[in-house]
């Protein structure tokens, strides 16, 4: 019997965990994936966000492996060009990048050493009720036969498909139907830094240093472009490239991407 269970293991369900697990609760994790692994994602964290990893004693460990320190961006809006970097926070003066098998594993790892037992490659398959009330999850650890756990609190920390919230009927609120897409791939041999530039096509590009010296690029475009991008995904990537930065795009043409991972998500969203 656990006092909380968290279904996902991420950038969410993780910190939970940790920080419910220093406070003395018996906490256990679980996650349909093992790790290290990436997950469909941009990268870029904001100030805000890496004054939590601070605070929890883990941003030394994002510098530790090797992402990339960015004190400059490069932001372009239809014709209006800046250069530069928001003022430090609590003397934080920089950002990182880091790909998401870096991030969630130092999160999964500082989990398990605040106490937290974090159970790997766990599909949840439904939750345990007992008179209306959650009382714990069923699920298999990969071929493995279905096990049960039980907890006062069960926490659905599992994603844009939740799991938890499909079983408990959770409420939907806010909805909005998708405005645009995202691609992104990861390139090596780019020193452009970091980017955020918009055209007047209705589409945007951004760039991100990251880790093992290479460089994420996503492009988004409007929802009513996804038909013609998907019949020639390469092409039309390096096109929104063309089309916002000539300059850009002619040297993305010369560099073989390492990966690309698509999405669609709304426009507006960092997540891809």
């Amino acid at each position: 019997m656990y006092d909380v269970i968290v279904v996902g293991a991420r950038c969410a369900g993780s910190p939970v965990g940790m920080l419910l697990a220093r406070q003395g609760h018996r906490v256990l994790v679980v996650d349909r994936s093992s790790f290290p692994s990436d997950a469909v994602s941009t990268h870029y964290i904001h100030q805000a966000g890496l004054l939590k990893l601070r605070e929890w004693g883990l941003l030394d460990e994002i510098v530790a492996a090797k992402t990339p320190e960015l004190k400059k961006m490069h932001y372009s809006y239809r014709g209006i060009h800046l250069n530069g970097f928001a003022a430090p926070v609590d003397g934080l003066d920089a950002v990182y990048a880091p790909r998401r098998r870096v991030l969630d594993e130092i999160l999964v790892n500082a989990a398990r050493r605040a106490g937290a037992e974090v159970l790997e490659s766990f599909t949840v398959t439904d939750v345990v009720a007992v008179e209306g009330q959650v009382v714990g999850i069923r699920g298999r650890e990969g071929d493995g036969p279905e096990r049960e756990f039980r907890a006062t609190v069960v926490v659905g920390a599992d994603g844009f498909h939740s799991t938890v919230a499909k079983k408990v009927g959770a409420e939907l609120y806010n909805v909005r139907p998708a405005a645009g897409f995202i691609y992104y791939s990861y390139y090596s041999g780019l020193d452009w830094g970091l980017h955020h530039k918009a055209g007047l096509n209705e589409q945007w590009f951004g760039t991100w240093p990251t880790n093992d010296d290479l460089s994420m690029l996503a492009v988004i475009c409007s929802r009513a472009q996804l038909k013609e991008f998907r019949q020639d995904v390469e092409n039309r990537f390096h096109a929104v490239f063309d089309d916002v930065d000539p300059d850009m795009g002619a040297q993305l043409r010369a560099t073989n991407p390492a990966a690309c991972s698509p999405t669609s998500r709304p426009a507006s969203s960092t997540r891809a």
